[in-house]
């Protein structure tokens, strides 16, 4: 038995739903579901049961759910407490913070000739191809919520995301380069991975376990099993109440804080060559 597994537990309880817990875990469905499996085989109990409707928690499965929550709770609190400790104590020197970014290896050039760099369409189409609206969207969005709480230059449209330590996902890969930068405190926003995961897929962003329950509950008691599609499609309409209710729960990405330094994503809209401390760049010895 992992904490992974008792995470995966939690979230499907949650939701009421493995394919939505699976997106909001990062993870594929057919990954979710095995690793329940083997925690109930392990374990020699039934967790949920599948029915057409969803996935529902058994007498041993809600009785699992309370063990399984206070563990995480108990969990969060040790990690959140000394490793916000850490990452404070070594991030935070003269008013500045640590981060790093990976961005296209063009990003160097750019640097050179204008001494900044902004976030530009064409490098979300460079990235994302085919999916660039989506992204650019979203995007556009969190620059919007996000003068409310932080000055930005007018110029600057789409976000750069930062991450508060160098995670093995956040290597160099081809043609890009990562950045260990130091910035200027009032020049970065911190917010919530978690929220902005659900809200990345046009989700209600729940106060807590609780709150997410009851959330489940009102849709499932309307019949929708497609909760974006309140908010991305005609089907709103007809729900004008509940899709309120989602689109103003998107605020919590930026008033939700992060229980850990995993949770934590940084993001700024302009990088100042005086900012960059190294750039890491790619090695193909380490494939």
């Amino acid at each position: 038995m992992t904490l992974h597994q008792l995470r995966h537990v939690i979230r499907v309880a949650s939701t009421g739903s493995i394919n939505k817990a699976a997106k909001l875990l990062g993870i594929s469905q057919p990954t979710l579901t095995d690793s329940i499996k083997k925690l109930e085989r392990e374990l020699g109990i039934t967790i949920f049961e599948r029915q057409p409707s969803g996935v529902h928690l058994t007498q041993e499965g809600t009785e699992f759910l309370d063990y399984a929550r206070d563990i995480i709770r108990r969990t969060n609190q040790v990690e959140n407490l000394y490793r916000q400790r850490k990452w404070l104590k070594e991030s935070s020197v003269n008013g500045k913070m640590t981060f790093f970014t990976r961005l296209h290896i063009s990003v160097l050039k750019e640097l050179q000739q204008n001494g900044r760099y902004i976030m530009k369409r064409e490098y979300l189409e460079r990235k994302n191809d085919m999916l660039t609206d989506y992204y650019a969207t979203l995007y556009e969005w969190f620059t919007k919520q996000a003068r409310k709480h932080i000055s930005i230059p007018k110029d600057c449209k789409y976000p750069i995301w930062l991450m508060p330590n160098m995670d093995s996902y956040q290597k160099p890969v081809k043609d890009t380069v990562v950045l260990e930068l130091e910035i200027p405190i009032g020049n970065y926003l911190i917010t919530n991975h978690n929220c902005w995961c659900y809200r990345m897929n046009y989700f209600y962003i729940p106060l807590n376990d609780e709150d997410e329950q009851a959330h489940q509950k009102e849709l499932e008691r309307f019949h929708i099993d497609s909760e974006d599609s309140l908010t991305t499609t005609d089907k709103g309409n007809f729900y004008p109440l509940l899709r309120q209710k989602i689109t103003a729960s998107w605020d919590r990405v930026f008033t939700i804080p992060p229980e850990t330094p995993e949770d934590t994503q940084g993001s700024c809209w302009e990088i100042k060559k005086e900012w960059m401390v190294r750039a890491l760049l790619y090695d193909r010895n380490e494939e």
